[in-house]
């Protein structure tokens, strides 16, 4: 589904991941993942953190084009975000990382991972809706002659 304001019919669509690619998203893609590896980077965070959210966020990015035909974009984050933590969780108890308090632990930890997903999704909509502005900035308008 591709992000749209409203149709002539005044029906207002919902925004997420484009599922259609032009030269135009790919740029604009590159240049949010860069600005993201640079903030990361300036703050000092760990390679295997940023991984982890650079992951994440792809992820997020992905479960929306893909889940639900792309109809449900907050749904699809919120379960992503959710999954990906539980995954998490997971990883830490066979690791016997936390061997105590697992329930509590792989709950909040699930209910976290649902919010960040929500905030990467939103991160995701600036970023096309951001492309989508630029698309109409630079697309040539036809003149009609009259």
């Amino acid at each position: 589904m591709n992000i749209n304001e409203g149709d002539s019919d005044g029906v207002t669509r919902i925004c997420s991941t484009r599922r259609s690619t032009n030269t135009l998203n790919l740029l604009v893609v590159t240049a949010a993942y860069a600005i993201l590896f640079t903030l990361l980077q300036t703050l000092a965070v760990s390679f295997y953190f940023s991984t982890l959210i650079i992951a994440f966020i792809t992820l997020v990015a992905l479960g929306q084009s893909t889940l639900f035909h792309g109809m449900r974009p907050r749904t699809s984050s919120l379960l992503v975000g959710s999954v990906f933590c539980l995954c998490g969780v997971t990883f830490d108890i066979l690791t016997k990382t936390i061997t105590h308090g697992i329930v509590p632990y792989a709950i909040t930890t699930t209910a976290l991972g649902g919010f960040f997903g929500l905030i990467a999704g939103f991160l995701i909509d600036f970023v096309f809706r951001f492309a989508k502005l630029l698309q109409s900035v630079f697309t040539p308008r036809s003149h009609s002659s009259g």
